[in-house]
């Protein structure tokens, strides 16, 4: 074994720590294009959406976007324009969701905000570190009693952007049959905001039907 290849596996691994920023900013509009495709009971629907998020109010930390989403659909094979929403939300400084409201929100949108969201972690955090979100049920507010599990994997550039990958799973621990997610987010180490997210959905209560629905999904920060 040569000098060299021996210092390599005699070398501790990096002890690294890194750190989830984000910081809100009242009039911050950020854009995304989502592209997937979900299976309603079995028909197909394909996804062709932009999202558009502002932050409208910061208080104490917890701050409130306004959520506006368009695009085309196609369902069944049969295109169609995407109904457009507005959806008004409120987060915990960490990014747990606290409240849903408004035109693209039914008796499930907590439930589905739950499962899919980003929540960072309460400290500094070192590559293969795990951390996890336990979410209590609340009838008024629909949310059921859920657990997200986060573990930061790797660092790399997405669109030019350094970021920290994180890889997750959500899963409702109470409800039968449980919706569940899973995914990666690439998070920006400069905006802290999401750059790029790749979700799959399992027996999620489909947005405004109720009905199981599945499938995977992109999400991408357009500049």
């Amino acid at each position: 074994m040569t000098t060299a290849a021996a210092a390599l596996i005699l070398a501790p691994a990096s002890t690294a720590v890194h750190t989830f920023n984000y910081t809100p900013v009242k009039g911050d509009i950020t854009k995304y294009s989502v592209a997937g495709e979900l299976d309603l009971s079995g028909t197909k629907i394909k996804l062709d959406l932009k999202v558009t998020e502002e932050v409208m109010e910061i208080t104490d930390g917890i701050y409130k976007t306004k959520t506006m989403q368009s695009g085309q659909l196609e369902f069944g094979g049969s295109p169609q324009p995407y109904p457009e929403s507005l959806t008004f939300g409120s987060f915990a400084p960490d990014g747990r969701p606290l409240t849903m409201e408004g035109s693209g929100v039914d008796a499930n949108a907590m439930r589905i905000a739950n499962l899919s969201a980003f929540v960072r972690p309460d400290k500094d955090v070192q590559v293969g570190e795990s951390w996890s979100v336990l979410y209590a049920e609340d009838k008024e507010k629909g949310a059921t009693n859920a657990t997200a599990a986060f573990k930061l994997v790797a660092l790399e550039s997405v669109n030019g952007e350094n970021c920290l990958k994180v890889e997750y799973s959500s899963k409702e621990n109470d409800t039968v049959p449980p919706a569940a997610a899973k995914g990666i987010f690439w998070i920006s180490t400069t905006s802290g905001k999401t750059v790029r997210s790749e979700t799959e959905w399992i027996g999620m209560p489909a947005p405004g039907v109720g009905m199981p629905i599945s499938g995977k999904f992109t999400q991408t920060l357009i500049k």
